[in-house]
């Protein structure tokens, strides 16, 4: 019995059982599920192949139905040529099954039978646990794809046609003589490999069965290197990598003499072992570099990214470019031009270079521009080397002549390619550099500069002094910059950058028509577009404006390292910085999103929102809050802000549905909600210190899902309030009072408080059961519920309803008030009214007790049976009701009641009752 549950994975129940049928006798069994016990013998077929002998590899399994033929399991044969010989697989079946498997045939099948063929069966049968193997022969009859499919008949009952593809590639080749066979797979370029020439290849090398003893390609491994005529590697290769160029792939077949011979290479080579390597020559590859950016081969275009382009240089001035040439290819990369770097073109008067010079294996040479008169020249430049993709690499050089003006008003007139200005006003001196040239004056000299950029891709890079600088962004390229009575104003650019000095600088960006993107950090802030981008960086006061249009422009505000202040309108937002090291205001207006972050330090990051005149819904997470406008207002949108302290949200401009949700932390959390406002605090967890309050929202819910001890506490609003407590989730709503309409929520806490203190003369509250074992208290002023872990309590309401449905064996316990109370006990249900205006309801509870404790008043109960048998029992201060699965027990009342009319042979047992006692309906 105990094999068989270890062999089959038996699964074993231990049922202990009760009998009741006189509390005197217990007994326990052990069975086995008769299901369960049922076990199907089978055969069971697998195949595998590239198993090593002696080793504690399992080999490669070839899946049934296989159609993808692969070099690791051997399906696929990899190149070999015609009238070479065969080559051979083994392949081996595998039973995993538990009795024996019978083979009926293995067979080749497919468009290229003829080329493969069963050179050695499996045996007819396979007892479970055991193997078998057969090969395959691969002679190929014709070059290129040769396909193939082995079937496998057995008795396997899921797998009794087992199938997979098979594959090679038959190919021609050259004998070059020994036995020595050659095959190009790729054609190459450039040189041709010589004795005494040193070569870089990648190769993998194969036996006749299939099995990759070596490759440079595995991991960790690199191209190998090696010098023809050396006698440094094995014969085959001497010979067989004679005449391979550059990038050429090849295949040899090597006969074991002109290899390891008969001693082989233990332990991947046997001896007298026929090699297989697949090889590729690989080539140099040249790389030339300007201002560190790569650039490209036949360039025709020069640019100053690059520094290609020189820009606009000053007659009788000269400009200087350094440009780096790299080799990142394998083999060496020879120079061949004689002059190395060469320079041609209309314009090569114009330019002068010089010779490359090497150190650390990295080669520079200078192009210096040194125009002679005014207009615009080119040259070419060519380095000729044995890259064979690049052989003769090649690119334009370019540059244009200005002249200085030295007036009131500087105007710099553009060109048809990049132009580039630069205005540093931080010292008494201007300094201009425009298209790659630099020029000085005095601010006596120049009062405005007017730059006109052309229809490059231009940028302006304007930087003020120490005093209060102003600077003006434009979406169409423009800038207007104010620096202590000195104005540079640019048009017709694509990139802006201004740069301020002071706290009291003020930068002001305007967007386009379409979607923009505004970015603020302490020290630097971005307004970007469709084919713009315009930058900010110092600036004390930053103000941003979305007024033009786009139908998602969106801005994201970061916090200093100091205490900051965000204020989140419907309109616009702004935040401000006390304390820290960079002093800052940023304000922005007209965005649909508007995110803020406060992520840099500060003790206590502050963030505020104001809803919209419409609906707005509320989001406030343990890191981060969002308000999104619905409707109303300046229309839909949305405002974020991230790891801030503290998240204040007001929903004080109207709309009809305004809707707040409070996450707690991963650590104790306490929720109050009061009839206006709810808050969120943490004091333990990774986000100790969050604050989270709202405030004139309709609806708020409070979520405790992150972990924690959470506590929650809810308040009544002066009018009428209805409170739903259940295991998982509270709500209050108030129909009426002075916040009609409001609804608060709270969901997942492990102790939930509800107070009805403010006025309302019918507050309403119903507690709900958990799935497991519930105990009900229900006092004067409060009534609380309790399970495993939960805990429910309500205080101040008039009416308090509790109901059992969820499962547990649940008990209720009620307690009268100080004034004439009345007990009725169903056997569903239990209520207890009060002349002091208290009612107490308690549905579907197993255990009913009821207590006559707090007064003088003349308090009743009434037991009612159900409608089967019920067994009444009084004494002298108190009476029991049982019946099928509820019992009802009511104590120091004046007067009970027992109403046995519902049906059921009913008995009683009244010894020592001294209390009135009315019966209704027949007892025995």
């Amino acid at each position: 019995m105990l094999d068989f549950i270890s062999r089959f994975g038996q699964r074993v129940r231990q049922l202990w059982s009760v009998h009741d049928d006189d509390a005197r006798m217990q007994r326990a069994r052990l069975f086995l599920d008769p299901l369960e016990s049922r076990v199907l013998l089978t055969a069971d077929i697998n195949v595998v192949a590239n198993v090593v002998t002696g080793s504690a590899s399992a080999g490669v399994t070839i899946a049934s139905g296989d159609t993808t033929p692969s070099r690791d399991d051997y399906t696929d044969y990899g190149y070999y040529g015609l009238s070479t010989g065969a080559i051979t697989r083994t392949y081996t079946i595998q039973n995993v099954g538990d009795t024996q498997l019978d083979l009926s045939n293995v067979t080749v099948s497919g468009a290229a039978t003829s080329d493969f063929s069963i050179t050695a069966s499996p045996n007819a049968t396979v007892a479970a646990a055991g193997t078998t193997t057969f090969t395959v022969s691969f002679d190929p009859t014709a070059t290129g794809a040769r396909n193939a499919t082995i079937t496998i008949t057995s008795n396997d009952p899921d797998e009794s046609i087992y199938t997979f593809d098979i594959t090679g590639t038959g190919i021609n080749t050259t004998n070059l003589g020994s036995g020595l066979h050659s095959a190009q797979l790729a054609a190459g370029a450039g040189d041709s490999s010589n004795t005494g020439e040193t070569i870089v290849v990648n190769y993998t090398g194969y036996l006749l069965n299939g099995a990759k003893f070596d490759s440079s390609l595995n991991p960790g491994r690199q191209p190998f290197s090696f010098t023809l005529g050396n006698n440094s590697v094995i014969q085959g290769w001497e010979l067989g990598m004679l005449n391979l160029q550059f990038n050429e792939q090849r295949l040899l077949i090597i006969p074991a003499d002109l290899a390891y011979g008969a001693s082989g290479s233990p332990p991947s080579i046997p001896g007298n072992a026929t090699l297989i390597f697949e090889v590729e020559r690989l080539a140099p590859d040249i790389r030339v570099l300007g201002n560190s950016t790569d650039i490209t081969h036949n360039d025709t275009t020069p640019t100053i990214a690059d520094h290609t382009g020189f820009g606009q240089v000053a007659v009788g001035q000269t400009l200087t470019r350094t440009y780096t040439v790299q080799n990142i290819g394998f083999d060496s990369l020879q120079l061949l031009g004689d002059p190395q770097v060469q320079l041609s073109g209309a314009n090569a008067n114009q330019f002068s270079i010089t010779q490359l010079s090497i150190e650390n294996n990295t080669a520079t040479f200078t192009a210096t521009y040194q125009p002679t008169g005014v207009g615009g020249h080119t040259a070419t430049i060519t380095i000729p080397t044995n890259d064979p993709d690049e052989a003769n690499f090649t690119f334009a050089i370019g540059g244009s002549t200005w002249y200085s003006l030295n007036n009131q008003a500087l105007t710099l007139p553009g060109t048809a390619g990049d132009d580039s200005l630069t205005v540093d006003a931080s010292s008494g001196s201007i300094t201009v550099t425009y298209n790659g040239n630099s020029q000085t004056f005095t601010t006596a000299q120049v009062t405005s500069i007017l730059a006109e950029m052309g229809s490059g891709s231009d940028t302006a890079d304007i930087t003020g002094s120490s005093l209060a600088d102003t600077a003006k962004l434009y979406a169409n390229g423009s800038i207007a910059f104010f620096s202590n009575g000195f104005t540079v104003t640019a048009t017709g650019t694509d990139a802006i950058t201004a740069r301020g000095n002071t706290a009291d600088d003020i930068i002001e960006f305007y967007d386009s028509n379409g979607n923009d993107t505004f970015v603020a950090f302490p020290t630097w802030s971005r307004l970007s577009g469709t084919g713009y981008s315009n930058t900010g960086i110092g600036f004390g006061i930053i103000n941003v404006f979305a007024d033009n249009g786009g139908a998602d422009d969106f801005a994201e505000i970061y916090d200093t390292d100091g205490n900051d202040h965000l204020r989140h309108f419907p309109e616009f937002s702004d935040m401000s910085s006390v304390g820290a090291s960079v002093v800052r205001y940023v304000k922005v207006t007209g965005f649909d999103r508007i995110n803020a972050y406060g992520t840099s330090g500060g003790t206590n990051d502050f963030a505020e929102w104001w809803d919209s005149t419409g609906n707005d819904t509320f989001q406030a997470f343990p890191d981060f809050s969002v308000m999104t406008r619905i409707s109303g207002g300046s229309g839909a949108g949305s405002r974020y802000a991230s790891n801030f302290d503290r998240y204040n949200a007001y929903a004080v401009n109207g709309g009809a549905d305004d809707f707040a949700e409070i996450y707690d932390t991963d650590g104790n959390d306490q929720f109050r909600s009061f009839g206006d406002f709810s808050d969120m605090s943490t004091s333990t967890g990774s986000r100790a210190g969050t604050y989270r309050y709202v405030t004139g929202f309709e609806r708020t819910n409070s979520y405790a899902i992150f972990g924690g001890t959470n506590f929650a506490e809810i308040y009544d609003t002066d009018g009428d309030d209805r409170l739903a407590s259940f295991q998982s989730h509270t709500s209050i709503a108030s129909p009426n009072g002075t916040f009609a309409g409001n609804t608060r929520y709270a969901s997942g806490y492990g102790q939930v408080n509800s107070y009805a203190v403010n006025g309302g003369s019918d507050d309403l509250a119903e507690l709900y059961d958990t799935p497991g074992n519930d105990s009900l208290r229900s006092f004067e002023p409060f009534v609380d519920i309790t399970t495993g872990g939960l805990y429910r309590y309500v205080s101040g309401y008039e009416r308090t309803n509790s109901y059992a449905i969820f499962g547990g064996n649940d008990f209720a316990e009620f307690y009268d008030t100080s004034g004439n109370d009345t007990f009725r006990g169903m056997p569903t249900f239990s209520d207890m009214s009060s002349s002091l205006g208290f009612y107490r309801y308690a549905s579907s509870y197993e255990q009913v007790n009821t207590y006559r404790t707090s007064g003088a008043g003349t308090d009743t109960a009434t037991l009612f049976d159900s409608a089967g048998n019920d067994h009444f029992t009084g004494r002298t201060n108190f009476g029991q009701l049982v019946g099928s699965n509820y019992i009802l027990y009511a104590s120091g009342y004046s007067a009970i009641t027992i109403d046995g009319s519902n049906g059921g042979t009913n008995t009683k047992d009244s010894v020592g009752i001294s209390y009135t006692l009315n019966e209704v309906g027949v007892w025995s």
